[in-house]
């Protein structure tokens, strides 16, 4: 029996040894393997270069942001911010209880609508909520710009013309009134103005709407300077210049630019050396406006969306039928009617030599739209109707938040 033991014992420890040995060896031939790896994409594939200029440019912003593209990982949230740095997205679309009011101005940090139909100007806030009413009974504002000192300068529409108004909730303090007729024979109203300096731009609008010119004025006394020039009334030869229905004019440095709604585009002044600058729109013949009995006059003017004019277009930098503009730092921004879309352009350092860029286009959230302005928080406040051509009322107002 003890020899039998012995002999279990001595195969037991024999079988450890060629065990130590076989784990040994194995051992061995593991460190010679080198390790796998897992497949990984290159760097430049899931670089934030690629995916913000690539991958994630075929994604509109609002889908982006409505499906958090940022959440997927890192890298991609990343790509994502530099995709939408400097674009917009839709914040609020709120029902105003504005009465055909196509007009928003910023006044001392403070978003100011011309309320046209009731007959005031009423302040918002910037979710979209009325604030105060301001200056009760004024004679149907259109547009409005900041005199200082608490007073501003108000487009009478229907009465033709400016009223300077000292900024009073509840009354109507009108200390100064402007009117505008029978210049060269001809009767202006003014459309819109802008404040820049010591000077007051005025968009002036012939009696019957046709035609447009620019003056500039002293901010303080309303006294006139000098009139831009421009081809109003058909007495220039060269109608390059020629302003057709225009609605709004925004001011930027030494240039003015102004939604020149019946050229279907917008038309850039030097306003200090009294210059044309150039158009910014889709190139073509402009429709003769010299028969007033029928013809693209009438269409015009009946606002039937079937007229014809090739300058009209729906690419990015065409315009049809432009009816806001708005001008702070290197960008401008156009809201469109029947175009139903507001674009974002970057201004070249040259306005002379180079055409703007397209940053962003967005489509109207609900119809038409009409006037636009920025906040001091760079939101972008835009009046849209969402009935096609009733001018009854401005019902909407739709808020853009830029994307941070």
């Amino acid at each position: 029996m003890r020899e039998d033991n012995n002999a279990l014992r001595a195969e037991n420890e024999q079988l450890r040894r060629e065990n130590e040995r076989l784990r040994t060896e194995n051992t061995d031939l593991l460190a010679r393997v080198p390790p796998v790896v897992p497949p990984r994409a290159h760097r430049a594939i899931i670089s934030v270069d690629v995916l913000s200029t690539y991958t994630l440019s075929y994604v509109d912003v609002k889908d982006g942001c409505k499906f958090s593209v940022a959440v997927t990982c890192k890298a991609w949230r990343d790509a994502w911010r530099r995709r939408c740095a400097g674009t917009y997205r839709l914040q609020h679309t709120r029902l105003s209880g504005f009465n055909q009011a196509d007009s928003l101005t910023l006044f001392d940090g403070r978003v100011m609508v011309a309320d046209y139909g009731n007959q005031c100007l009423t302040e918002i806030t910037s979710t979209g909520e009325r604030q105060a009413s301001w200056c009760d009974g004024l004679q149907f504002p259109d547009a409005c710009a900041s005199r200082g000192n608490n007073m501003l300068w108000v487009v009478g529409l229907d009465d033709k013309e400016l009223a300077c108004v000292e900024l009073q909730p509840y009354v109507n303090g009108v200390s100064r009134h402007l009117t505008f007729t029978d210049r060269d024979g001809i009767e202006y109203r003014p459309r819109d103005i802008a404040a820049t300096g010591d000077a007051l731009l005025v968009l002036f609008q012939t009696d019957d709407c046709w035609f447009g010119r620019v003056c500039v004025l002293d901010l303080y006394t309303g006294a006139e300077r000098y009139w831009l020039v421009s081809g109003s009334a058909g007495q220039r030869t060269d109608h390059s210049h020629e302003l057709r229905g225009p609605t709004r004019l925004a001011v930027h440095g030494d240039h003015c630019f102004i939604a020149d709604t019946y050229n279907q585009r917008i038309a850039v002044f030097n306003w200090r050396q009294r210059t044309f600058v150039r158009s910014i729109g889709r190139p073509g013949a402009a429709p003769s406006m010299s028969d007033r009995s029928g013809g693209p006059v009438l269409s015009y003017w009946q606002r039937n969306d079937n007229y014809v004019d090739e300058r009209r277009g729906t690419g990015p930098g065409e315009f049809n039928e432009p009816v806001g503009v708005e001008a702070r730092g290197k960008k401008l921004y156009v809201s469109e009617s029947t175009g139903r879309r507001i674009q974002i352009l970057r201004l070249p350092g040259n306005l002379s030599d180079s055409p703007p860029e397209i940053l962003q286009i967005i489509a109207s959230p609900r119809g038409r739209l009409s006037g636009l302005c920025l906040d001091a928080s760079n939101r972008l406040y835009c009046i849209g109707n969402p009935s096609d051509r009733d001018r009854s009322t401005h019902d909407y107002l739709h808020i853009f938040a830029p994307c941070v």
